[in-house]
């Protein structure tokens, strides 16, 4: 069974200031679990064990509630200094110890200690990011202090007796949810070299549609594909700055095939020559010419 600590003023000097920690009922008076709740059990113990150890931390309190000093919770202290600079994704103990000690100052209470369960979870948090740098490492003490402390404003919003109250402890708990959402975007994007990927489950392509496939550059036709329109200018004469009027002629008596194969050919009038047509551009030096 895990017993709360008795209060302060109970304890002498030198003991460890009070902490606060769940009731966990004795199995003795209950029955076995059932054969469904056996397997549950067996299945979440096989997970359980793949899972990666996190890192606890031993804190020794004055009797002031400051931190006397901290530790393992075994003797090997090279061991523990490993795991510590690991978890803050660090080689330097320094930056470990001070953001620690950032945790350490979030989870103290308005009396001033600090609760041993409440400082090895918010850890618990930070190594399970697996920060790969320092910068990751901050995100991730960011992470663990916003999410505390929007579940706390929640759960002041739920208590509440008064409108006000609850506006404002609600207001602000949803304000610090979107921010840990933000953070989590930040380090899934840093983490990631910012660059964003885009991929596409499903493409429909309906009748009289077009898909493509692959990369798309957008920016107008390309220089090949300009010299094959109709309106397009001869390289050799790009240089001079000069356009030849294209004219398309026909003799006299001759037809132009049709587009439907089921009629007949368009017949073209039979003119007195080439009669000259203004261009579209009002230039009197260019002309387009029919038969």
């Amino acid at each position: 069974m895990v017993k709360a600590n008795k209060a302060a003023a109970e304890q002498g000097p030198g003991k460890r200031a009070p902490q606060r920690t769940t009731r966990v009922k004795a199995p003795a008076e209950k029955p076995a679990p059932s054969a469904i709740e056996a397997e549950a059990i067996q299945l979440a113990a096989a997970s359980v064990a793949k899972r990666k150890r996190r890192l606890l931390i031993d804190l020794e309190m004055t009797p002031e509630g400051a931190i006397g000093q901290f530790g393992p919770k075994h003797s090997d202290i090279r061991g523990f200094v490993s795991r510590l600079e690991n978890a803050f994704g660090t080689r330097g103990q320094a930056f470990a110890i001070s953001e620690l000690n950032q945790i350490f100052q979030f989870v103290r209470n308005g009396k001033g200690s600090i609760d041993e369960t409440t400082a090895n979870a918010m850890l618990s948090i930070v190594d399970g990011v697996q920060p790969a740098n320092e910068l990751e490492a901050m995100l991730a003490s960011q992470m663990a202090v916003t999410h505390r402390l929007a579940m706390e404003l929640l759960s002041r919003a739920k208590r509440a007796e008064h409108v006000p109250q609850l506006e404002s402890n609600g207001q602000l708990g949803v304000k610090l949810l979107r921010t840990f959402t933000m953070q989590l975007d930040a380090l899934a994007k840093l983490r990631r070299g910012g660059e964003q990927t885009v991929r596409v489950e499903h493409v429909h392509v309906y009748p009289g549609g077009q898909a493509i496939v692959g990369n798309v550059t957008s920016g107008g036709r390309g220089p090949e594909e300009k010299e094959h329109q109709p309106h397009a200018i001869d390289n050799g004469n790009q240089n001079n700055q000069t356009r030849e009027a294209r004219s398309v002629t026909f003799a006299p008596g001759e037809t132009l095939p049709s587009c439907d194969p089921q009629r007949d050919a368009v017949s073209v009038a039979i003119g007195a020559g080439e009669t000259p047509l203004p261009n579209a551009r009002g230039s009197a030096g260019q002309r387009r010419t029919i038969g």
